[in-house]
């Protein structure tokens, strides 16, 4: 646009020296070369500020020179693509979990048979006629039960029933959210890509209409401010091309982010 705006001061002022157009033409040239100069200095000092959030980021100098290049995902992701989110992995080890309780649970109300020995040596020993030192053991089995746990069986599966339903609840109502996430966003992927096709041609037509307007204004048909609102629409579609790029390519990586693949 700068470049246009200098090729059109010079031309403006070979008008003006010829009679064809006015300093109000040329005034209203140098107008929008200091506007564009302005929203220029503006570009760089956002740059500048963006490239010291991306060097404190990665934990590199980088300095105002650094080239930065569009990336290509290496992979399409869709709406229909895999969801790898560590969301999953934390259900699946609640699931898990639960599993354990209900094994311990079964466990817990059976009877429990155990092995043991004894031995000592005293006075008496095993034989109490005896009156003298001996050493003497014992061993048997031994079993217990505890029929508290029966009464709270019910009610304790119960529980955990319950709890693996609220589980399941939650990891379907997660899926839910994040496959409509995915969709939008393979959505809005696609709808960028549609007006992109069209952003070339736009460009294209916005050419020819300033360079229209350039030989209407050099013919006297056209006012400076006219053919200077064609070249600053030319230049609104260049800008909204490169806008649609970098939106299409922060979508693909949300969808990547949503599905961690």
């Amino acid at each position: 646009l700068q470049d246009e705006l200098e090729r059109n001061y010079r031309q403006i002022t070979a008008y003006v020296e010829n009679g064809i157009a006015n300093q109000a033409d040329l005034d209203a040239v140098k107008v929008e070369q200091l506007n564009t100069k302005q929203k220029r200095v503006d570009l760089v000092s956002s740059r500048a500020a963006y490239l010291k959030m991306l060097s404190l980021l990665v934990g590199e100098a980088l300095s105002p020179e650094t080239v930065l290049e569009k990336p290509v995902p290496q992979s399409t992701v869709s709406a229909v693509s895999e969801i790898r989110r560590p969301e999953l992995a934390l259900f699946d080890a609640q699931g898990a979990g639960l599993q354990v309780q209900e094994k311990a649970l079964n466990v817990r109300h059976l009877p429990q048979f155990g092995l043991f020995v004894q031995g000592a040596y005293g006075n008496p020993g095993l034989d109490m006629l005896k009156n003298e030192f001996s050493p003497y053991y014992m061993a048997g089995v031994r079993l217990s039960w505890n029929f508290g746990s029966l009464y709270t069986l019910k009610n304790d599966r119960r529980v955990i029933e319950k709890k693996r339903q609220q589980l399941d609840n939650n990891r379907d109502v997660f899926l839910f959210n994040t496959r409509l996430e995915m969709t939008q966003q393979d959505q809005a992927i696609h709808s960028l890509e549609k007006q992109m096709r069209d952003d070339d041609e736009i460009i294209r037509l916005r050419t020819n209409i300033r360079k229209a307007a350039e030989a209407k204004v050099a013919n006297g048909t056209l006012t400076v401010t006219e053919m200077l609102r064609e070249l600053t629409n030319e230049s609104l579609a260049r800008q909204s091309k490169a806008m649609h790029e970098i939106q299409r390519l922060m979508g693909i990586y949300q969808l990547k982010y949503t599905t961690n693949y």
